[in-house]
């Protein structure tokens, strides 16, 4: 954990740097949003568990409350959000559900050609209930992929520091590092356990419609022995990776636009003396004007996944995009597909280290000329994964699940969009 250590210290560097506005970040006049909502919905499997563990449909409602604090000063821009849902099923087939969020942001601007951005954030949810939670504010969308099935409660954390240099309008230099922390609730849970770091650089050489990147990053992923009743069930687990890519964007038009990457990466395993090696590379092609957009993405890479522990090798192709239906842009139409197919590192070479996901998020919204945004979503995922397998911190579950949310939502002080 050398590697972690040293980029702890980093961390620390720019977070000093970011607090020392704080004196003045402390004169600034705070600005404060409050939102409330309320969702009603249902599902074929409320616990998303296994075919062969029973799942049972079930209707939900959910209240959401949330509150953000901004802190706007010449050089910088502090936001401190909190995020609080309670979900109840009707047919009583789990009980009461809490789920909380809680973050900071600091941007800070040291100079005109430099930015730095400093947070945190901590989430404390059940699985079974986190598609709902934080995709039930309108317009949001999240995806977890791979993930153990069942309901299990959950606390996750994580820090970010990401710094810019831009000496001319040609060339820009990037830097990034981010922490990440998951614990399961459950201690009689098979599931470990885990944490990691990513630490990124990047240079860019900007034309008028041409830009020209090279990127390199190191991460690391570790995860703990998984131990119930003196049994081992997952032995203590480290994976490194290593990635470099070169990136190619180019603009076609004031719409359209591409971006072409490749490059290798490598991922070591130490307990199991293994180094992996691949071909690594992404392409994406975005389209956005007035009312619309849409982005088809296809990639291939090695990610760290905090919820089974271990470093996977992701295929994954994914088309979003989204529409809007009246000349007000108040009725909003979204549409999120993909598909995953992941391979565990430490389980390498053996079919139950693998997984498919297809997940699909569709909605329609409505925002109102006051504070309210009504949404109506649709969400299915179908996750196929092999069978138990001694050793991995957590086998990849078979489970699907369908579920339909209505939902409300306020927000005060109300403001009118920009135009």
């Amino acid at each position: 954990m050398a590697l972690a250590s040293r980029s702890a210290r980093i961390f620390v560097a720019w977070a000093l740097a970011a607090a020392a506005a704080a004196p003045t970040v402390l004169r600034a006049q705070p600005l404060y949003h409050l939102t409330a909502g309320l969702s009603a919905g249902a599902t074929d499997n409320s616990q998303a568990v296994s075919a062969q563990a029973g799942p049972v449909a079930d209707g939900f409602v959910m209240a959401r409350a949330g509150a953000s604090l901004l802190l706007t000063t010449q050089k910088s821009v502090n936001t401190i959000a909190y995020t609080f849902g309670g979900t109840t099923y009707l047919g009583g087939s789990q009980p009461r559900s809490l789920s909380n969020g809680l973050s900071w942001t600091a941007a800070v601007t040291p100079t005109g050609a430099t930015n730095l951005t400093v947070g945190a954030n901590i989430t404390h949810a059940r699985l079974s209930t986190i598609d709902a939670f934080s995709g039930g504010r309108a317009g949001e969308v999240m995806m977890l992929g791979t993930r153990p099935a069942g309901a299990l409660y959950f606390l996750s954390a994580g820090a970010l520091e990401s710094f810019s240099w831009t000496p001319s309008p040609s060339w820009h230099l990037t830097q990034g590092l981010t922490f990440y922390a998951f614990r399961p609730l459950d201690p009689r849970s098979a599931t470990p356990q885990s944490l990691g770091f990513d630490n990124t650089l990047g240079l860019a050489r900007v034309w008028a419609r041409d830009e020209l990147g090279l990127s390199l990053r190191l991460g690391q992923t570790y995860s703990r022995e998984v131990r119930v009743d003196d049994v081992v069930l997952a032995r203590s687990h480290r994976s490194d990776i290593a990635d470099a890519l070169a990136t190619w964007r180019h603009e076609y038009t004031q719409n359209w636009s591409t971006e072409l990457a490749g490059g290798a990466f490598a991922v070591h395993v130490p307990d199991l003396a293994l180094t992996i090696v691949e071909p690594s590379g992404h392409a994406t092609v975005t389209y956005n004007s007035p009312g619309h957009g849409a982005a088809l993405h296809g990639a291939h890479t090695a990610t760290p996944n905090i919820f089974i522990g271990d470093t996977v090798l992701r295929d994954q192709v994914e088309l979003s995009g989204f529409t809007c239906l009246d000349r007000f842009e108040q009725l909003r139409l979204r549409l999120l597909v993909g598909y995953e197919h992941d391979r565990a590192v430490q389980a390498r070479g053996s079919t139950s280290g693998a997984a498919d996901v297809l997940h699909l998020r569709t909605g329609l919204s409505y925002a109102t000329n006051g504070p309210l945004t009504f949404s109506l979503d649709y969400t299915f995922l179908d996750q196929r994964g092999g069978d138990f397998m001694p050793g991995m911190p957590v086998p990849f579950q078979t489970f699907r699940r369908n579920m339909v949310m209505a939902s409300v939502e306020a927000r005060f002080p109300y403001q009118e969009p920009p135009h």
